[in-house]
């Protein structure tokens, strides 16, 4: 099997709390490299997008994806992830028919400039800036606490689903659909706004029975997930859906040794 029915998303053990807490996924900016231009010898990343990421891999398979991106992850149905517009990304490189495509559609978007109605080139920009959110480069480094991984991923391999929020409603809300990295750079804090508004307004929901998985480093932490469970969910939820969610816990270390 080389795709799974389930949407895997990991991270460090707090933030798998505060997803628990809330039912939702908050979107945050992640920085990377645009897709269709040459990545080869970027010094940082071009641009941040507001996205939340989930990798469609076997559990079987999954092994170097949790070394990579965290030992603690919850895994929720495929269903539930094509009911909420996740969408799998298109990988691409430098040079590429695809990278030639985009860059030709931009092309004919500007020169559309004085022909059509400066409401209607917006409308064009979005959503050829919103497909484009979609693409990933096919390999490249990691970029991670502001220096790049020394060793080349093959992003392909993670087969990774995203959820970006619509951009067309940021316009309210005065959040850009991307930002810069040296406007981060400067001063990481100037997107905690941001973030609290994507968090308010953007967050991606869910209910205890869309979860097939919840990951946990090892065996000492079951216990104490189990009674956060308990503090969490019993009186909000069925005790049917709260039973069956303690019986889908994981740990890395049966992942590692057993799968």
């Amino acid at each position: 099997m080389i795709s799974a029915n389930t949407l895997f998303h990991f991270t460090k053990k707090q933030y798998l709390l505060n997803i628990l807490e809330g039912c939702a996924f908050n979107p945050r900016y992640c920085f990377e490299d645009i897709a269709t231009k040459d990545i080869s010898l970027n010094t940082e990343p071009d641009l941040g997008v507001p996205m939340v990421c989930f990798c469609d891999i076997p559990l079987s398979q999954i092994k170097e994806h949790i070394n990579t991106y965290g030992s603690y992850g919850i895994g929720l149905t495929k269903k539930w992830g094509m009911a909420n517009g996740l969408s799998p990304l298109q990988y691409t490189y430098y040079n590429s028919i695809t990278a030639k495509t985009f860059q030709e559609k931009r092309g004919l978007i500007d020169s559309l400039q004085k022909s059509i109605t400066l409401k209607e080139m917006y409308i064009l920009r979005d959503l050829y800036l919103y497909t484009h959110l979609f693409l990933k480069p096919y390999e490249g480094r990691i970029f991670r606490n502001g220096v790049y991984s020394p060793e080349i991923i093959k992003f392909y391999d993670e087969k990774e689903w995203r959820y970006i929020p619509d951009i067309r409603s940021f316009l309210p809300l005065n959040l850009h659909a991307v930002v810069d990295y040296k406007d981060f750079a400067k001063d990481p804090k100037i997107f905690d706004n941001a973030h609290d508004l994507l968090a308010k307004n953007c967050s991606l929901k869910f209910q205890i029975k869309d979860i097939s998985y919840l990951i946990l480093e090892s065996e000492n932490e079951i216990e104490f997930f189990l009674n956060k469970i308990d503090e969490l969910f019993v009186g909000k939820f069925d005790m049917n859906d709260i039973n069956k969610l303690k019986t889908r816990i994981i740990t890395k270390t049966q992942i590692n040794n057993d799968l």
